[in-house]
């Protein structure tokens, strides 16, 4: 999987979903930076996407845990999407 997302990046650097996808793969390591690395790469090109958000949040929170830079994320969040960030989290895994 890894390289596939790394092969996305290198045909698509201007993208966000191999970012996205290399920083879930490391999440799932518990490598945290480099997930947070990704994340941010990935958020810096779609400001939008609430999942790149709400990852980054678990990064902070599950995987640093650093409450404080979680909370951070989840005022961005808040601010742009009009609604908590653990509410949609909610209903995402409800989903699931």
């Amino acid at each position: 999987a890894k390289r596939y997302y790394e092969y996305a990046i290198k045909l698509y650097p201007d993208g966000k979903s191999g970012y996205y996808g290399l920083g879930y793969y490391y999440l799932n390591k518990n490598a945290c930076k480099d997930a947070e690395k990704n994340f941010i790469k990935a958020q810096s090109r779609d400001r939008t996407d609430r999942t790149i958000y709400m990852l980054l949040y678990v990064t902070y929170s599950s995987c640093f845990g650093d409450i404080k830079k979680a909370e951070s994320v989840a005022k961005q969040y808040e601010a742009i999407f009009k609604k908590p960030i653990l509410a949609d989290l909610k209903e995402r895994i409800k989903g699931i």
